[in-house]
């Protein structure tokens, strides 16, 4: 076997990865008896002494089976090959890739484990289960010893100068970031830096590593220091993972989703990105602090390579601006450690003040998370043992490589003299990166975002400076809030059982009053029809007829209890107010029509028949604020013709 070596080792301030192709490797398979139901046998392996390391991570070969505990649990899962990672007391990672499948009712598995993530190891299992099934067990064994004493090649692997496995060294980034689409890309990694939780629904549990590998190799030189769960089982003793009160970046699928949903009952704070509809629910408590120039330069750089496909290498290329932009906003460290007589200490609040405004709270947030801690003292350690520190860091740190990167659209290559941007109000310099919304409104790019959540807009579906996802929810509760037809039948009922006996009565004596209201203005001749239809709305509801238009004054409701008025500036609207537990108040009823020749007035609570129909002029709304009523005017006859 022939194996191409690295050219170089890495630098002391470079991420550091083990030389060996493989740390482990087994090929087990599943039996059981009367005794034991489910039996793991270890039938080969690469460093596999430790048969409870893969009992204990059964649950992650198989996260798609709800429970394991007899080999029958796993007889019917689909075959399929996956990755994952587990991480010792120590901070170490250990990358899983798994290979499984049935054969003659006997699940089989090959599982590889290395000290990084790489496709390489995807391709590498269909040929040693080609192996397996062609040339038998002898082979698999003798193929395990050679790559025992493998290092990882650059490129290709060759074995036995016959298979040839190439591949990139490269972690896949642009297919993602084509997915995703630059403006969420771009602000689930400057959630990431800030430590959010931030969780992957897939469909698939093969989706989950590479998504969040992709995001970790965009980092460097920052290093995830969280929980990494690149797909969560969904047996449901897993489903606590979701709600771990340190960093955690994790994928799960809809079933797993349904099982924390049904533990947290929706309370959960995280991210959460669909990435089968692309929706990207942010935290409640969280903010697009990631917004400022040189993001909007970044922006417009992956669209570019989004944008030409003709583009060599595209992952290194959008590494490439991710470190610019990171030598944009950190590149001035260096110049921040102090010597002291304790050592070395940097001192971060003059860092943080030697930056642009826009940039401070981002770094007075960034300061504070273990990535930036972590970083700053693996300089520390680095300039301790090396004179002449600021020099070398110059050499050694991957943020001051120079790097290619493409070019973006900017302010001078759509006009000859600055425009005013519409987000900020400010000119637009020549050099900017700018787009265009709309017909002809000009923004920074990083100004153009969602007015409801502050995401960006950039090459995304709005209108009106919204986004779909806030434009959705924001016609969801208009519909229910301000649609007479659905709101009422939505109303909960069972609220009104736990009312005091007092409110009830009160409110059965409004229903013998309201059933012979109109709901509309002019009169309907058929009351009985009108009566159905309203009939649910007006049992939980205290609800008058008046010149201007139909006024509700209470309701109660899934989601709490409402008063409305008219709206004194505009007849034709309703002023909708929430209070808790208010009490109903005494009103002065204006002019109702009722659809029988018996009229009412005086308080809600009367049922004094009158004579003839009394208009009064003002109302007292349920917080005691008077109100004018229009008057109706007489209708003018029309003048007759010649």
């Amino acid at each position: 076997m022939s194996i191409k070596q690295f050219s170089e080792s890495p630098t002391n301030l470079e991420p550091k990865y083990p030389h060996q192709l493989l740390l482990q490797a087994f090929y087990l398979t599943v039996t059981s008896s009367e005794n034991d139901p489910l039996h793991i046998n270890i039938k080969c392996g690469i460093n596999d002494e430790s048969r409870n390391n893969i009992a204990n991570v059964m649950y992650f070969i198989y996260p798609d089976v709800p429970k394991i505990v007899k080999k029958e649990d796993l007889l019917t899962i689909p075959s399929l090959i996956h990755s994952f990672v587990s991480t010792d007391e120590n901070g170490k990672r250990y990358y899983y890739y798994v290979q499984r499948w049935s054969d003659d009712k006997t699940p089989k598995i090959l599982v590889l484990v290395s000290g990084r993530y790489s496709s390489l190891y995807i391709r590498l299992l269909p040929v040693l289960k080609e192996v397996l099934d062609t040339k038998g067990l002898t082979h698999l064994i003798d193929l395990f010893d050679q790559l025992k004493e493998c290092e990882y090649p650059e490129s290709d692997l060759v074995i036995n100068e016959s298979t040839i496995i190439s591949h990139n060294p490269e972690i896949p980034i642009f297919p993602i970031l084509k997915k995703f689409g630059p403006a969420d890309f771009v602000e689930l990694v400057g959630r990431i830096l800030l430590e959010e939780n931030t969780m992957f629904l897939v469909e698939s549990i093969d989706q989950g590593m590479p998504i969040i590998q992709a995001f970790l190799q965009i980092l460097i030189p920052f290093e995830w220091q969280g929980v990494l769960i690149p797909m969560l089982p969904i047996e449901e003793s897993y489903a606590g993972f979701a709600g771990c009160p340190t960093p955690m970046l994790f994928g799960t699928t809809q079933q797993g989703l349904i099982n924390i949903n049904k533990l947290y009952s929706n309370t959960l704070d995280i991210n959460i990105y669909n990435v089968s509809t692309s929706k990207f629910q942010k935290r409640k408590s969280g903010l697009n602090l990631f917004a400022f120039k040189e993001t909007g330069r970044l922006l417009n750089q992956l669209k570019s390579i989004i944008d030409n496909p003709t583009f060599e290498h595209p992952d290194s290329l959008i590494c490439n601006c991710f470190s610019q932009l990171f030598l944009d906003l950190f590149g001035r460290y260096f110049a921040f450690f102090e010597q002291q007589s304790i050592g070395f200490v940097f001192n971060d609040k003059n860092f943080i003040k030697s930056s642009s405004n826009e940039l401070q709270v981002f770094l007075t947030a960034f300061n504070q998370s273990q990535m930036f801690e972590r970083f700053i003292q693996h300089r520390i350690n680095y300039i301790s043992v090396m004179p002449e520190f600021r020099r070398s860091i110059f050499i050694d740190c991957p943020l001051f490589k120079s790097k290619k990167k493409p070019s973006f659209l900017k302010m001078k290559d759509i006009s000859n003299e600055p425009q005013k941007c519409c987000g900020c109000g400010q000119k637009i310099d020549m050099d900017r990166a700018v787009c265009v919304y709309g017909k002809n409104l000009l923004f920074h790019t990083e100004c153009l975002r969602c007015k409801s959540c502050d995401c960006f807009l950039f090459e995304k579906e709005s209108f009106d400076r919204q986004c779909m996802d806030c434009l959705e929810e924001d016609c969801d509760e208009l519909e229910n809030q301000f649609d007479n037809t659905r709101r009422w039948e939505q109303v909960d009922i069972s609220i009104n059982k736990h009312k005091s006996d007092t409110e009830i009565l009160q409110r059965s004596s409004f229903s013998k009053v309201l059933q012979y209201l109109s709901f509309y203005e002019t009169e309907k001749s058929d009351s009985q029809r009108q009566k159905d239809e309203s009939e649910e709305m007006r049992k939980s509801s205290v609800f008058l007829n008046g010149t201007t238009g139909s006024i509700f004054l209470t309701r109660s409701s899934k989601i709490g209890t409402f008063s409305a008025t008219l709206n004194p500036n505009d007849s034709r609207k309703t002023i909708i107010v929430k209070e808790e537990n208010q009490p109903l108040t005494q009103i002065t009823q204006p002019k109702i029509s009722l659809s029988v020749s018996t009229y009412y007035s005086g308080s809600p609570t009367s049922s004094t028949p009158i004579s003839k129909p009394i208009t009064p002029t003002s109302f007292v709304d349920a917080n005691g604020k008077k109100y004018q009523v229009p008057l109706k005017k007489a209708p003018v006859p029309p003048k007759k013709g010649n």
